[in-house]
């Protein structure tokens, strides 16, 4: 599990969320590992936050999974965060590309404007 981390966090409400830090280049190479690992700790808590902050590069398989995911909680009425306002390369890659607009329909996000 080398390109994603877990960690546990406390909201301000005293609710347990999931946090999953991506880090590092994440592609299709490492596609099948990053789903797997999503995979294993989704359906432990209601309140599901994925960190992008300390990624370097991200790709298209990697972001299909992540909506993929979403999208899917949505439908189980779960919530989940996207972070990545902290980091300058993604924050303007996911603007430029339209991901940012797209994470703030279908989740809570946070995002520099």
């Amino acid at each position: 599990m080398s390109d994603v981390e877990k960690s546990i966090s406390v909201s301000g409400k005293q609710t347990e969320a999931l946090v999953l830090s991506l880090t590092g280049d994440l592609s299709i190479q490492n596609a099948d590992e990053v789903k797997s690992t999503l995979m294993q700790y989704v359906e432990e808590t209601n309140k599901l936050i994925i960190d992008c902050n300390k990624l370097e590069s991200i790709d298209l398989s990697i972001l299909q999974l992540i909506i993929s995911l979403i999208t899917e909680r949505n439908n189980n009425t779960y919530y989940s965060e996207i972070h990545y306002s902290d980091n300058e390369l993604i924050t303007q890659f996911f603007k430029k590309t339209g991901f940012s607009d797209l994470f703030s329909k279908i989740t809570k996000s946070t995002k520099n404007d």
